[in-house]
Formats: structure tokens, C-alpha cells, sequence
């Protein structure tokens, strides 16, 4: 069997990636998010807030895997707001939920199947926004950043060794998503950004979930086919 571990199965990307997986019986999706929306008798539902503590999670063995993975994707967008009008509490979250919280499963997933002789792979869902700056985004991209880089670490410290763990992290592109949802409705006068993300929709230039949660499990499947850590889903 092949078992994937995602993060916010709920809605967006996180649920397309969850039920595209389901529709082979060969996998088994266990979902980490507050609330569950997929029904699948291979579904394994966690209900988990990112902004608390993942002490009480622990990754099962898996003595039958071909392969396990492990999908960080929940992330929230936070204030948008230039540096100086930000509410610390809200950038605090943003910190947890798209930093702190991938990095716990990110420790736990190593400690508990390093030596485990199947196929493993972690992809961290980043964001073009951890790569370029964006105004009045300041915690989103230094969330994204952050998980750019520990990913960046974890596969300098596979490269050489046995049983090693692929580990990607990955631009999802501009999705038809709540997140963008959320942009849209920014306030114009913190964010000069805000009629692009607007033309996206209107002009159908988003991405649906589904197309870009292909890409995602094509790399699960074929880690060995992609050589860089970093990587954009538009040019996978």
C-alpha cells in the first residue's frame, strides 16, 4: 500500500490531492485538518488544528508501505498589511500554522521511517511568495521562505544517506482557491497588488485545484525523476 499524510484535506488543494489519490485503492489518505469534508473508506480523518500542539500526533508504522508520504500543505495567508499596521497575534499564527507545524511533522516523519526501507517522500507546499517579495505579505512570505529552506536542509542531510527520504518544496501556482478568495478581498489601500490577483479570476487564469494536485502526485510517485529541491508546479 501506499500511504499519503496531508495537511488541510478540508478544502482547496489539500482535499483535491486527498480524493484524486482515492481513486486508487492502492492508497491510503490519512488527513490532518479542523474539519473533514472527504468520505472515502481509505480516508483516515485526524482533527487537528496546526495552531496547537502536535504532540499528541505520532506517525504509525506501516510494515506493508511501498511507499509513505508525507504532504505539508495548510497554510494560511494572514495580514495583509505593510510592515508597521501588522497585529502581532495574527502573524504569530501565520508562523505556526504555515512554519512551526509542518516543521514538528516534518522532525516526527524522519525520526519515525528514516530506516524504513520503502519509497519516502515530504512535500512542503510552498508558494512563489516565498521566492519573491510581495507587498503588505511580509509574514506569509517569510513562511514560505522558512519552509523553503528546511526543506533545502532535510535533502542536504538525505543526499548520502541509506534509506533517504526525498524531499521537495513546491510552487503551487495561482489557484482557484479560499485563499484567493481571501486576496480578493484585501483592503486596496494596504495592498497596491490587489486588481492583478482580481484580473486572475476574471480573466480565468487560475489554476483549479485538480490540475495542479496531479502534478503534486506525480512527484510522489516519481521523486526520482526531479533533481532540484525547489520547484515551480508550472514548470514540472
Amino acid at each position: 500500500m501506499n500511504y499519503y499524510y496531508i495537511t488541510g484535506t478540508g478544502s482547496g488543494l489539500g482535499k483535491a490531492i486527498a480524493e484524486k489519490l482515492l481513486e486508487n485503492n492502492d492508497n491510503i489518505v490519512f488527513g490532518l485538518s479542523r474539519k473533514k469534508t472527504v468520505n472515502h473508506p481509505n480516508y483516515h480523518h485526524f482533527t487537528v488544528d496546526l495552531n496547537e500542539n502536535l504532540k499528541t500526533f505520532n506517525f504509525p508504522e506501516h510494515s506493508d508501505a511501498l511507499s509513505i508520504n508525507l504532504i505539508n500543505n495548510a497554510g494560511i495567508l494572514g495580514p495583509v498589511k505593510p510592515v508597521g499596521k501588522i497585529d502581532h497575534q495574527d502573524l504569530k499564527l501565520v508562523i505556526r500554522v504555515n512554519l512551526t507545524a509542518p516543521l514538528i511533522l516534518i522532525d516526527k516523519f524522519v525520526r519515525t521511517y528514516q530506516g524504513a526501507k520503502c519509497k519516502k517522500v515530504i512535500v512542503n507546499i510552498s508558494s512563489g511568495a516565498a521566492r519573491y517579495p510581495f507587498n503588505s505579505w511580509m509574514t506569509y512570505c517569510a513562511s514560505k521562505a522558512g519552509l523553503d529552506m528546511a526543506s533545502q536542509v532535510l535533502a542536504t542531510e538525505q543526499k548520502d544517506v541509506k534509506n533517504k527520504i526525498s524531499v521537495f518544496s513546491v510552487a503551487p501556482g495561482i489557484i482557484d482557491t479560499p485563499m484567493q478568495e481571501e486576496i480578493r478581498k484585501a483592503d486596496p489601500a494596504d495592498f497596491p497588488m490587489l486588481q492583478m490577483f482580481r484580473d486572475y479570476k476574471e480573466k480565468e487564469q487560475l489554476w483549479p485545484p485538480e490540475k495542479t494536485a496531479e502534478h503534486i502526485i506525480r512527484l510522489c510517485k516519481n521523486p526520482e525523476g526531479f533533481s532540484d529541491v525547489l520547484l515551480d508546479v508550472r514548470k514540472m
